[in-house]
């Protein structure tokens, strides 16, 4: 496969796929648009196969948390590990819950509340022993 000559592509979508590109840092002849184009494909696929695997979990914790607040009816560490987990995702994956998962946002928000964040955007400190 020819890389394309980079002089010859508009300004535009040259800034676009270098800011874009999955071979950062390869130099500027390191790949051609069409390797980037296959590398995104291949992105978005594995993206939408893990928010496949995710909705059964989601699925799961709905049920889980349906008329209740806590696991067992006061904050456990079962909780604290369930919304780190899912701040995870929130923050540093940026994957946002579903909205058909009442029960599951609805335990974040009170989490959040909980620990007096003032977004899930935010992080929290954990007070030492």
């Amino acid at each position: 496969m020819e890389t394309p000559d980079r002089r010859r592509l508009a300004p535009e979508l040259l800034q676009d796929h270098d800011r874009r590109c999955v071979k950062k840092g390869g130099g500027p002849d390191s790949c051609s648009r069409v390797e980037c184009e296959l590398a995104e494909h291949e992105d978005a696929t594995r993206r939408k196969k893990a928010e496949d695997e995710w909705d059964v979990h989601f699925k799961t914790l709905d049920q889980l948390f349906t008329g209740k607040k806590f696991i067992f009816d006061r904050m456990t560490l079962a909780d604290i590990s369930i919304f780190s987990q899912l701040h995870y995702l929130y923050t540093v994956v940026n994957y946002d819950i579903p909205a058909r998962y009442k029960n599951v946002n609805a335990f974040m928000e009170l989490m959040r509340q909980t620990l007096k964040l003032e977004s899930l955007s935010d992080s929290f400190e954990a007070k030492s022993l």
